[in-house]
Protein backbone atom coordinates (compact mmCIF):
# COMPACT_ATOMS: atom_id res chain seq x y z
CA UNK A 1 0.00 0.00 0.00
CA UNK A 2 2.70 2.50 0.98
CA UNK A 3 4.72 1.66 -2.10
CA UNK A 4 1.64 2.36 -4.17
CA UNK A 5 1.25 5.80 -2.65
CA UNK A 6 4.89 6.64 -3.39
CA UNK A 7 4.52 5.24 -6.90
CA UNK A 8 1.47 7.47 -7.41
CA UNK A 9 3.42 10.51 -6.25
CA UNK A 10 6.28 9.67 -8.61
CA UNK A 11 4.02 8.91 -11.59
CA UNK A 12 2.11 12.15 -11.15
CA UNK A 13 5.31 14.19 -10.73
CA UNK A 14 6.60 12.59 -13.93
CA UNK A 15 3.31 13.38 -15.69
CA UNK A 16 3.45 17.00 -14.52
CA UNK A 17 6.96 17.35 -15.96
CA UNK A 18 5.77 16.01 -19.31
CA UNK A 19 2.87 18.46 -19.24
CA UNK A 20 5.28 21.31 -18.42
CA UNK A 21 7.12 20.59 -21.67
CA UNK A 22 3.80 21.02 -23.53
CA UNK A 23 2.77 24.02 -21.38
CA UNK A 24 -0.41 22.08 -20.63
CA UNK A 25 -1.81 23.93 -17.61
CA UNK A 26 -4.79 21.59 -17.14
CA UNK A 27 -2.57 18.51 -17.35
CA UNK A 28 -0.09 20.00 -14.88
CA UNK A 29 -2.91 20.90 -12.49
CA UNK A 30 -4.36 17.39 -12.65
CA UNK A 31 -0.95 15.80 -12.13
CA UNK A 32 -0.24 18.08 -9.17
CA UNK A 33 -3.58 16.99 -7.68
CA UNK A 34 -2.36 13.40 -8.10
CA UNK A 35 0.85 14.20 -6.22
CA UNK A 36 -1.20 15.75 -3.42
CA UNK A 37 -3.62 12.81 -3.34
CA UNK A 38 -0.73 10.35 -3.07
CA UNK A 39 0.63 12.25 -0.08
CA UNK A 40 -2.78 12.56 1.57
CA UNK A 41 -3.63 8.89 1.08
CA UNK A 42 -0.38 7.80 2.69
CA UNK A 43 -0.82 10.16 5.62
CA UNK A 44 -4.39 9.06 6.23
CA UNK A 45 -3.29 5.41 6.13
CA UNK A 46 -0.29 5.81 8.40
CA UNK A 47 -0.97 8.62 10.86
CA UNK A 48 -2.45 7.69 14.19
CA UNK A 49 -5.73 9.28 15.27
CA UNK A 50 -3.78 11.16 17.95
CA UNK A 51 -1.56 12.73 15.32
CA UNK A 52 -4.64 13.77 13.37
CA UNK A 53 -6.07 15.29 16.58
CA UNK A 54 -9.05 12.94 16.62
CA UNK A 55 -10.53 13.38 20.07
CA UNK A 56 -12.98 11.29 22.08
CA UNK A 57 -15.71 13.80 21.22
CA UNK A 58 -15.08 13.34 17.51
CA UNK A 59 -15.14 9.55 17.82
CA UNK A 60 -18.34 9.74 19.87
CA UNK A 61 -19.93 11.80 17.07
CA UNK A 62 -18.81 9.28 14.46
CA UNK A 63 -20.29 6.41 16.47
CA UNK A 64 -23.61 8.26 16.65
CA UNK A 65 -23.44 8.96 12.92
CA UNK A 66 -23.38 12.71 13.49
CA UNK A 67 -20.73 15.22 12.49
CA UNK A 68 -18.80 16.80 15.35
CA UNK A 69 -17.06 20.09 14.88
CA UNK A 70 -13.46 20.23 16.01
CA UNK A 71 -13.21 21.59 19.53
CA UNK A 72 -16.79 20.79 20.49
CA UNK A 73 -17.13 19.01 23.86
CA UNK A 74 -13.42 18.57 24.19
CA UNK A 75 -10.11 20.24 23.55
CA UNK A 76 -7.07 18.38 22.28
CA UNK A 77 -4.30 20.13 24.16
CA UNK A 78 -1.72 17.46 23.44
CA UNK A 79 0.92 18.19 20.82
CA UNK A 80 1.08 15.84 17.89
CA UNK A 81 3.39 12.91 18.64
CA UNK A 82 6.80 12.86 17.03
CA UNK A 83 7.00 10.93 13.79
CA UNK A 84 9.94 9.37 12.10
CA UNK A 85 11.58 11.19 9.20
CA UNK A 86 9.67 14.42 9.88
CA UNK A 87 12.45 16.49 8.29
CA UNK A 88 12.25 14.63 4.97
CA UNK A 89 8.46 14.80 4.90
CA UNK A 90 8.48 18.51 5.70
CA UNK A 91 10.99 19.15 2.94
CA UNK A 92 8.76 17.30 0.47
CA UNK A 93 5.76 19.31 1.67
CA UNK A 94 7.61 22.61 1.25
CA UNK A 95 8.73 21.53 -2.24
CA UNK A 96 5.13 20.70 -3.11
CA UNK A 97 3.91 24.09 -1.80
CA UNK A 98 6.62 25.87 -3.80
CA UNK A 99 5.60 23.88 -6.90
CA UNK A 100 1.95 24.91 -6.36
CA UNK A 101 3.06 28.54 -6.03
CA UNK A 102 5.03 28.31 -9.28
CA UNK A 103 2.01 26.78 -11.00
CA UNK A 104 -0.27 29.61 -9.83
CA UNK A 105 2.18 32.22 -11.13
CA UNK A 106 2.92 30.12 -14.25
CA UNK A 107 6.66 29.90 -13.56
CA UNK A 108 7.36 26.65 -15.34
CA UNK A 109 11.09 26.59 -14.66
CA UNK A 110 10.54 26.88 -10.90
CA UNK A 111 7.73 24.32 -11.04
CA UNK A 112 9.96 21.90 -12.91
CA UNK A 113 12.78 22.42 -10.41
CA UNK A 114 10.57 21.71 -7.40
CA UNK A 115 9.04 18.59 -8.96
CA UNK A 116 12.55 17.44 -9.84
CA UNK A 117 13.45 17.73 -6.15
CA UNK A 118 10.42 15.58 -5.14
CA UNK A 119 11.12 12.81 -7.64
CA UNK A 120 14.29 11.24 -6.14
CA UNK A 121 12.74 10.70 -2.71
CA UNK A 122 9.50 9.34 -4.17
CA UNK A 123 11.46 7.05 -6.48
CA UNK A 124 13.66 5.74 -3.68
CA UNK A 125 10.72 5.04 -1.38
CA UNK A 126 8.61 3.43 -4.10
CA UNK A 127 11.57 1.18 -4.95
CA UNK A 128 12.15 0.20 -1.32
CA UNK A 129 8.48 -0.58 -0.68
CA UNK A 130 8.30 -2.62 -3.87
CA UNK A 131 11.27 -4.67 -2.68
CA UNK A 132 9.67 -5.22 0.75
CA UNK A 133 6.40 -6.27 -0.90
CA UNK A 134 8.23 -8.64 -3.25
CA UNK A 135 10.01 -10.39 -0.39
CA UNK A 136 6.87 -10.44 1.79
CA UNK A 137 4.96 -12.09 -1.07
CA UNK A 138 7.74 -14.64 -1.43
CA UNK A 139 7.64 -15.35 2.31
CA UNK A 140 3.87 -15.70 2.22
CA UNK A 141 4.00 -18.08 -0.74
CA UNK A 142 6.74 -20.17 0.88
CA UNK A 143 4.76 -20.36 4.12
CA UNK A 144 1.57 -21.31 2.28
CA UNK A 145 3.49 -24.06 0.50
CA UNK A 146 5.06 -25.14 3.81
CA UNK A 147 8.54 -24.68 2.34
CA UNK A 148 11.36 -23.54 4.58
CA UNK A 149 13.95 -23.43 1.80
CA UNK A 150 14.50 -19.82 0.77
CA UNK A 151 12.53 -18.38 3.69
CA UNK A 152 15.56 -17.26 5.67
CA UNK A 153 17.04 -15.51 2.64
CA UNK A 154 13.76 -13.78 1.79
CA UNK A 155 13.31 -12.62 5.38
CA UNK A 156 16.90 -11.36 5.50
CA UNK A 157 16.47 -9.47 2.21
CA UNK A 158 13.20 -7.93 3.38
CA UNK A 159 14.53 -6.88 6.78
CA UNK A 160 17.72 -5.48 5.26
CA UNK A 161 15.60 -3.33 2.97
CA UNK A 162 13.62 -2.15 5.99
CA UNK A 163 16.69 -1.62 8.16
CA UNK A 164 18.56 0.40 5.54
CA UNK A 165 15.58 2.73 5.15
CA UNK A 166 15.12 2.98 8.92
CA UNK A 167 18.83 3.75 9.37
CA UNK A 168 18.45 6.61 6.91
CA UNK A 169 15.11 7.98 8.08
CA UNK A 170 14.08 6.65 11.49
CA UNK A 171 17.03 5.46 13.52
CA UNK A 172 17.97 1.96 14.58
CA UNK A 173 15.51 -0.92 14.84
CA UNK A 174 15.94 -4.38 16.28
CA UNK A 175 14.98 -7.36 14.19
CA UNK A 176 13.41 -10.47 15.69
CA UNK A 177 16.16 -12.82 16.80
CA UNK A 178 16.11 -15.77 16.97
CA UNK A 179 13.84 -16.60 14.10
CA UNK A 180 12.09 -19.96 13.80
CA UNK A 181 14.69 -21.28 11.38
CA UNK A 182 17.70 -20.29 13.53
Amino acid sequence: MFGGHWSDILANADEALICIEDEDRVGITNAMAGVSNGCDACHMASWSPAYLHVTNGIIDGWLKGKPTKTGVNEQDAEPAPEIANRRVMQELWFRYLAAESHLRSWELQGLSKELGMIQPEAKERAKRWARVAEQADLLSNLAASRKLEGMKEAYKEMTQTCLSCHARNVGGREILIPMAWD
